[in-house]
């Protein structure tokens, strides 16, 4: 179901999807990829447990069958479509506040276009209009947002449980309050089904979860590092071009301050042919480019790039110091407290995740 949802949510929106992409790509922050194109095709279990416990292989016995056949595809699944729908989500958001700005440079293009033109910006600016209106009814009513931050939820849970589970926390009830709804219940069945790790647990197997947790919390650093470059850089310059946009619209102003100030004094009477339409022009730059210097300025908020760059840097850090500490103690329990670590730190940024962005759906520009 999670899968079906993913691959029919981006063949039905598959233009709208790649606004956020072309955003990150026209601000320099990355250039487009494939899958934002086409969702890509579910790779092998192993290859998905490979990727949540690193290069060392899947446990032995049934126990490791089962974290390949129910864990892994459980969380390709719910990754993938997390994925998929956060891309169509961010874009809905992009589309709104892009179209909102252009539905006040169409209304302000009926100062220099011919009459007889203007029914035709009447009739754009009600479809941009409308597209606004369809895009923020179709999100709401298929639940981007919901999806989005439910099976990312899903997925981060399973990534945690792919290490503990190995070392027989299993986290029955730990969350039962703390994630209510089906995500929390979701993870507790995978739990159960999984069960106890049917292995001898001698230092060749301790080496081997130690290992799993490292490329983990390895794994999470990077990705956290380059996410937090690349907000802090979206972020940095999108305030950098609203801030250009804003400084022209004031240069305009005290450019037509100054022709006002010499038009009273009778100073450029010969110049009125040249400067009326100038007049004009600096009408719809001194309303326009603060419409999309707005529009700017509310992708960012709505975006949180800045907040998302911070708080990926400081969990990376105190990822860093968890990673030197994997080192120096060998034990069971200690390695026990360091997955649990691990997974609470995830877990914690995940819940102050999904508490920001709970209060972002998508909703009309204004």
């Amino acid at each position: 179901m999670l899968a079906n949802f993913g691959m029919g949510i981006r063949s039905r929106w598959r233009l709208l999807s790649l606004a956020y992409p072309l955003l990150l790509a026209v601000m320099g922050v990355r250039g487009l990829r494939r899958s934002d194109l086409r969702s890509a095709d579910q790779p092998p279990s192993d290859q998905v447990l490979a990727q949540l416990i690193g290069p060392t292989g899947k446990p032995p016995g049934g126990f490791g069958e089962r974290l390949s056949d129910i864990l892994a595809q459980r969380f390709a699944r719910s990754d993938a479509t997390a994925s998929t729908v956060a891309q169509v989500f961010r874009s809905g958001w992009v589309v709104n506040f892009a179209l909102g700005a252009l539905a006040v440079l169409l209304s302000l293009a009926g100062l220099v276009i011919p009459d007889a033109l203007k029914p035709v910006l009447v009739v754009l600016e009600v479809l941009v209009i409308a597209v606004i209106l369809a895009v923020t009814r179709a999100g709401n009513r298929a639940g981007w947002h919901r999806r989005w931050l439910d099976n990312r939820h899903l997925a981060e849970r399973l990534r945690c449980l792919a290490i503990s589970a190995q070392l027989g926390d299993l986290d029955l009830r730990g969350d039962a309050g703390k994630y209510p709804g089906w995500v929390a219940w979701y993870v507790r069945s995978t739990a159960r089904e999984l069960g106890m790790p049917d292995a001898r647990v001698d230092e060749n197997y301790l080496t081997r979860v130690r290992n799993s947790l490292r490329a983990l919390i390895d794994d999470q650093i990077t990705y956290l590092g380059n996410e937090a470059r690349r907000m802090h850089h979206l972020d940095h310059r999108l305030h950098k071009l609203g801030t250009l946009l804003f400084t022209i619209t004031a240069a305009v102003c005290v450019a037509v301050f100054v022709y006002k100030v010499a038009d009273k004094a009778h100073a450029v009477d010969t110049w009125h042919g040249f400067v009326d339409p100038l007049l004009t022009w600096s009408t719809i730059i001194g309303a326009g480019l603060p419409a999309i210097g707005a529009a700017i300025y509310a992708i960012r908020v709505q975006g949180d790039f800045s907040g998302t760059a911070q708080r990926n840097h400081a969990l990376a850090h105190t990822l860093q110091k968890l990673r030197t500490l994997i080192d120096t103690d060998n034990g069971f329990d200690a390695l026990v407290r360091r997955a649990r670590w691990a997974g609470d730190l995830l877990t914690e940024d995940l819940a102050n995740w999904l508490q920001t962005y709970h209060a972002r759906p998508l909703t009309l520009p204004g």
